[in-house]
Parts: structure tokens; C-alpha cells; sequence
């Protein structure tokens, strides 16, 4: 049919291919079989089709971005990690969300923080990462938002006891990391304050060397990125930095580091500590963090490699 005969012209012609390309591409239009994600294969088709088509529903990637968020507890590590996580990193680091999307992900994920189940605490914090990354570029959260979801996040850092990383079965579990991630992306944050980067001190203190088990996935280099960049951002004085070091001269119990090898708690200990100030001090040098700090975290190496 003509154009003029159905009284459309060129002016109105975008309008209209847009109306028809939202209606083709909506939710509605897929019929997702589970909106609580618990059935794999349906879900993972369902999903797997708006990922291949994630440029083309632009139009309702508001929508998708809250329906997808009972994937990141799934079980199934295509759902959760293949396409869940790598849908919301798309639409963050692309400009798909809306400053509202932006806002109910926050708060939601937020909330999940304090989720019982493993795999929807640790994908929540890894996407609450990813917006914090988005809020550095173009700020939708208030400095109380901010304040608040770095107090969720240390809790969550301070009460987390599955130390998990990659599983057999369930792929990438790694809450301390993803915990970790997000404490990082404060660290980046422009609006960054003196008080925020001690809080962070205190939650990475209280994982970098666990008795409960022996770091094996790069936990004590995610929790040393967090630090490295604390340290070149210059917020807090030397001799702040200064005190902070001297806890990993002893145990955590003040005990000698050689009484690390009289038990399986005390091996664990020693190995993360190890792990992690070797982390730190890969991080920062030859970086901008000073001399006097660069001397201080390789004399802390300097024993550790001394304890064999």
C-alpha cells in the first residue's frame, strides 16, 4: 500500500517502524516460559535469543534488565554467568538502562546482598560492580546511596563464609571476588572520600587472610587490587597506610607467623597472607603509590618469602 493512502508520511515513518519493531521484539512477544528462571532449558533459550538480539531490543531492555534478575541466582552457570552477567555488563557498559533501571537494579541487588543463597549474593555483587563502574561515568546514585550499598557491601565482605571458586559443576561461585569487584569500583569512584576508603581497609582486612580455607582462584589479587588502588588514589596519609601494613607482621591473633605451621588453620592463614601482600606488591610497583609505601609492603614480602 502507498504511503499517502494510509495518510503516513516520511516525518511519521520512524515513529511508526519503531512502534512495530517494540511490539516484535517484547517480552510478550517471546513468552518466557519462567519468570522465576528455575527451568534450564527453557529459560536458557528464551534468554540465549535476547542475547543474539540485544542491539535490537533496545526498545524494552528496561523491562528485560528487571525480569532477567532471578537468573543471577540459577544454578545453571549459562544462565547466571554466560548470559546473565553478560547481558547487564552490555547494557551498562552500552548505554541500554535508563537512570529508573539504574536505580531499581541498585536497590535490588542491594537487597540481594543479604540473599542465603550463595549464587545470587555473588552475581548480585558482580553486577553491582557494574553499575557502580556506570555511576562513576555518569552518577544516577546520591552520596547517601553510595554510602549505604558500601555498607551492604562490606557486611556482605565481613559475613561471607563460602570461599568457593570455581566449581565442577556450578562454574564461577567466587563471592569474595565479586565482593571484592565492587569494593574496587568505590575505590575508582571519583567521588571517593577518606572515610569510605578505611571502611574499605577494614572489610578487605577482614578476608585477605582467612583460616577457613586456602585461596586457589585469585582472590588474594582481587582483594589486592582494591588496596593498590586505594593506595595511588592518596585519600589517606602515609602513616595511615603505615598502620594498616604492620597487622600483617603477625598473625591475626598477634601470634609469630611461625606458629603457622603447627595446623591446617594456621597453613591456610599463612598461605593467603603470602598471596595476597605478593599481589599488593606486583600491583604497585614501578605505580605512582610512593617509594616509602612500594619499601614497606616488599619488606612484608621480604618475610613471607623468609617462612618456608
Amino acid at each position: 500500500m502507498h504511503l499517502k493512502a494510509m495518510n503516513i508520511t516520511s516525518t511519521t515513518l520512524p515513529g511508526l517502524i519503531l512502534v512495530m519493531l517494540g511490539s516484535l521484539f517484547s517480552p510478550a512477544a517471546f513468552a518466557q516460559p519462567d519468570p522465576e528462571c528455575t527451568s534450564d532449558q527453557a529459560n536458557i533459550a528464551w534468554w540465549q535469543e535476547i542475547h543474539e538480539q540485544r542491539d535490537e531490543t533496545r526498545m524494552v531492555t528496561q523491562a528485560l534488565a528487571r525480569d532477567l534478575l532471578p537468573c543471577l541466582g540459577s544454578a545453571n552457570p549459562v544462565l547466571r554467568d554466560s548470559i546473565g552477567y553478560k547481558l547487564y555488563s552490555y547494557w551498562l557498559r552500552n548505554e541500554r538502562l535508563d537512570r529508573d533501571s539504574k536505580r531499581f537494579l541498585r536497590s535490588a541487588l542491594q537487597s540481594d546482598l543479604q540473599s542465603t543463597e550463595t549464587l545470587r549474593r555473588s552475581f548480585s555483587a558482580l553486577i553491582l560492580a557494574e553499575l557502580m563502574r556506570a555511576d562513576a561515568i555518569d552518577s544516577f546514585m546520591t552520596a547517601t546511596e553510595r554510602d549505604a550499598l558500601l555498607q551492604s557491601t562490606s557486611d556482605a565482605l565481613q559475613a561471607e563464609t563460602d570461599y568457593r571458586g570455581l566449581d565442577a559443576e556450578l562454574g564461577w561461585v567466587h563471592p569474595v571476588a565479586h565482593l571484592a569487584d565492587v569494593l574496587w569500583r568505590f575505590a575508582l569512584h571519583p567521588a571517593l572520600n577518606a572515610e569510605q576508603a578505611r571502611q574499605i581497609q577494614r572489610a578487605v582486612s577482614s578476608k585477605a587472610t582467612p583460616v577457613q580455607a586456602s585461596y586457589a582462584f585469585n582472590e588474594g589479587d582481587r582483594l589486592a587490587r582494591v588496596i593498590s588502588q586505594l593506595m595511588a588514589r592518596e585519600v589517606l596519609a602515609e602513616d595511615q597506610w603505615q598502620n594498616w601494613l604492620a597487622q600483617y607482621e603477625t598473625r591475626r591473633d598477634g601470634q609469630d607467623w611461625g606458629t603457622a605451621f603447627a595446623s591446617p588453620e594456621g597453613m591456610a592463614e599463612l598461605h593467603n597472607a603470602k598471596l595476597f601482600v605478593r599481589a599488593l606488591a606486583d600491583q604497585i610497583t614501578g605505580s605512582s603509590v610512593s617509594s616509602t609505601l612500594q619499601e614497606a609492603v616488599a619488606e612484608l614480602v621480604a618475610m613471607f618469602t623468609a617462612l618456608v
